[in-house]
């Protein structure tokens, strides 16, 4: 989410919405699609749906690589709402992140689809999840994390990290309940 100029709202030419009068627009970049809400009071809220294409979140060259996905994000925002000088999209370091879905999938076999279980657990305002994805060409069990944040999208970095060493934790225990599954097919 970020705060820009209200002018930009009113030179739009999209139709706003019947409710909250937000003007809507969608594109997709790269493999991944990209909603822009754009509100009248000059709020802009920006989703990203990359549940296919999840951003590696581990070492500092996969944090680069989002950000750099974040400035094409903001160059399309900045093209879309004719700020030619810039002036008007704050930084990509004044953001604010509100929320994300942190995750580690761990490749199965057709028989684990049929009998691993799907799990959800709220927990101190937390949400954890386990499902079986199919993605393309193959299948995976996800471990999900659903963090709720609203601070600003560099000093939140630490607080995403932390909880994907848990995510790999639950990970490894996933691992150990797949290996304890299959030895106990094959007897």
């Amino acid at each position: 989410m970020l705060s820009t100029d209200k002018n930009h709202y009113q030179e739009l030419t999209n139709k706003a919405a019947p409710i909250n009068r937000a003007k809507l627009y969608e594109e997709n970049i790269g493999r991944r699609h990209v909603t822009y809400i754009l509100s009248p009071n000059g709020r802009v809220e920006i989703a990203i749906r990359s549940s296919d294409t999840p951003f590696k979140l581990e070492d500092d060259e996969d944090i680069s690589i989002l950000f750099a996905f974040f400035g094409q994000v903001r160059d399309r925002l900045i093209y879309y709402v004719s700020d030619i000088r810039e002036r008007g999209i704050p930084l990509i370091t004044e953001w604010i992140l509100k929320e994300c879905d942190l995750n580690k999938d761990i490749e199965i076999n057709e028989k684990a689809q049929l009998y691993l279980p799907n799990i959800q657990l709220k927990y101190a305002g937390q949400v954890f999840r386990m499902y079986i994805k199919s993605l393309h060409d193959r299948s995976v069990c996800r471990v999900e994390v659903s963090l709720t944040l609203g601070s600003p999208l560099v000093q939140v970095l630490d607080s995403i990290i932390l909880p994907t060493k848990a995510i790999n934790d639950l990970t490894e225990e996933v691992r150990q309940l797949k290996q304890m599954f299959y030895s106990k097919l094959m007897n």
